[in-house]
């Protein structure tokens, strides 16, 4: 008996509850990495490295240690400010008179993350407007500036929020999908989509990173390049977590499916 044909509306919906699912999807692990790359361990570490790049940390930390401890030596205060820095940094007096080297180096930058992640990035230029370099918006550098813009805590909260609100979607778009087609595996429903979604956003990520793996002769820029590197291995690493997820649940399947299968009976023999 031949099976009826499915009307062309079921088709057209289904069709379309598939479409909606890939795209909550997508939007779904964009604002889950986004959230992830602008939480406060994460967001301040790639901030630490965008300060040390932006202000040439190392070019003038030599000159910054010699000024603190000569402020110190002349100060009576209790606190002592950073001298002739571009963020508003103060340290104990005795700190200040002893701290040399990387010790100040990670104080320095530690305390930059810090209030650039609360305050945003542009607190460097606000400060000392020589501080911030001028870079150009069409740019590989200007598009990771413009992103180093949107590490803040604030902004932290909102794609959490855009993480929560485009989960249920997704979650009401899978559950519709397989209910609307269940003559589909529904292991292999979701496998399939997790893979779908993640691939194209997985290569697009690596080709980011491959295009700012690009040498530059500036070492400023170079150094730029190598924090939006480092920031887009987060996304990277998720991705390639959620389609390693997806083909273990076909393999998982097809051994579970495969161990499951009724042996083959055997035909009497007719005499």
């Amino acid at each position: 008996m031949m099976e009826r044909p499915r009307p062309v509306h079921e088709t057209f919906s289904r069709w379309l509850l598939g479409l909606l699912l890939w795209f909550s999807l997508v939007g779904f692990f964009g604002a889950f990495n986004a959230a992830q790359l602008t939480s406060e361990g994460t967001g301040q570490r790639i901030l630490s490295r965008a300060v040390a790049a932006l202000i040439d940390i190392d070019a003038i930390l030599p000159k910054t240690e010699q000024d603190l401890h000569a402020a110190a030596a002349e100060s009576n205060a209790a606190t002592v400010q950073v001298p002739n820095y571009p963020i508003d940094v103060q340290l104990p007096r005795q700190q200040a008179l002893t701290i040399t080297g990387e010790d100040l180096r990670r104080v320095l930058l530690d305390t930059s993350a810090s209030r650039a992640y609360d305050d945003g990035l542009g607190v460097l230029s606000a400060s000392d407007p020589e501080a911030q370099r001028h870079i150009s918006a069409f740019s590989s550098e200007g598009a990771i500036d413009k992103g180093l813009q949107q590490i803040t805590g604030s902004i932290h909260i909102f794609w959490l929020i855009v993480t929560i609100v485009l989960g249920l979607p997704s979650l009401l778009a899978l559950v519709g999908f397989m209910r609307a087609s269940p003559a589909l595996s529904p292991a292999f429903v979701l496998a399939g989509f997790l893979l779908a979604a993640a691939a194209p956003s997985l290569l697009a990520t690596l080709g980011m990173r491959l295009a700012f793996s690009q040498g530059d002769s500036d070492p400023f820029v170079a150094s730029l390049l190598a924090v939006g590197k480092d920031a887009l291995w987060v996304p990277a690493r998720n991705y390639i977590a959620i389609c390693g997820l997806a083909i273990g649940i076909v393999v998982l399947t097809v051994a579970v499916n495969f161990a499951n299968r009724e042996p083959p009976r055997e035909q009497a023999i007719a005499g």
